[in-house]
């Protein structure tokens, strides 16, 4: 049940992954974080995520050669 709900709050998934990615509990990331700060985070890891995958794409297309 609990994973059905966490399924539907993207919220609070965004916030576990910042909290995971910076060593950090979520209970701490909470009472220390403004939300403009984990939005820049959150906007961070989206990006490292896009790059990754085009540079993983790019590889793909290369390695066929």
């Amino acid at each position: 049940m609990i994973k059905a709900q966490l399924a539907k709050d993207n919220e609070l998934r965004s916030e576990l992954v910042i909290a995971k990615e910076l060593g950090m509990t979520l209970q701490h990331l909470q009472a220390n974080m403004t939300l403009e700060e984990m939005l820049l985070w959150h906007a961070h890891f989206s990006l490292e995520k896009e790059e990754r995958e085009k540079r993983e794409k790019r590889g793909r297309i290369g390695g066929r050669r």
